[in-house]
C-alpha cells in the first residue's frame, strides 16, 4: 500500500521548507486560545512543538546529514552562516521528540506545560537574525 503522493509544485527550495515551518510555528501558537477544545489545544500544541523543533535543529546545525541546516545559507559575505544556539532547556528536543513521536509509559508518569510564548520568542530572535544574516542572492 502506498500512503504519500510527491507535491511537485510546493517547497521547491530549502528556504521555502525554511519559511514553510515558520509559517506553520507562528500559525500553530496564534490557534491556541481559551476560546478551543482540549482536543484542539492539544493538536495546536503539538503541531506548535513539532515545527519548533524542526527549527531549533535548523538554528542550532544539529541533524543527520540529509537535514537543512542553518549552515547551507550563506551570509551576505558569501560565507556559511553559522549556527545560532538559542537559550533554550538543552533537553527541549529530547523532551519534545519523547512527547510527540512515542507513545511512552513516562507519559503517564511525567505532565509538560510548555511556555509557547517563550519558545516561540527565543525561535523569532533566532530567525530574525538568520534573516538579517541571509545573503538576498
Amino acid at each position: 500500500m502506498i500512503f504519500i503522493k510527491a507535491i511537485s509544485e510546493h517547497d521547491q527550495t530549502m528556504l521555502e521548507v525554511v519559511e514553510y515551518e515558520y509559517d506553520m510555528l507562528l500559525l500553530s501558537a496564534e490557534k491556541i486560545t481559551n476560546n478551543i477544545t482540549i482536543i484542539e489545544t492539544n493538536l495546536f500544541i503539538e503541531s506548535f512543538l513539532l515545527h519548533a523543533r524542526n527549527l531549533i535543529c535548523f538554528l542550532e546545525a544539529i541533524g543527520q546529514k540529509d537535514d537543512i541546516m542553518i549552515t547551507d545559507f550563506e551570509n551576505v559575505k558569501g560565507e556559511s552562516i553559522i549556527p545560532i544556539y538559542l537559550k533554550l532547556d538543552k533537553n527541549i528536543k529530547k523532551v519534545i521528540n519523547k512527547h510527540c513521536q512515542h507513545l511512552s509509559k513516562e507519559r503517564l508518569k511525567r505532565k509538560f506545560t510548555w511556555d509557547i510564548n517563550g519558545i516561540k520568542k527565543e525561535i523569532l530572535a533566532g530567525m530574525t537574525q538568520f534573516y538579517s544574516n541571509l545573503s538576498k542572492s
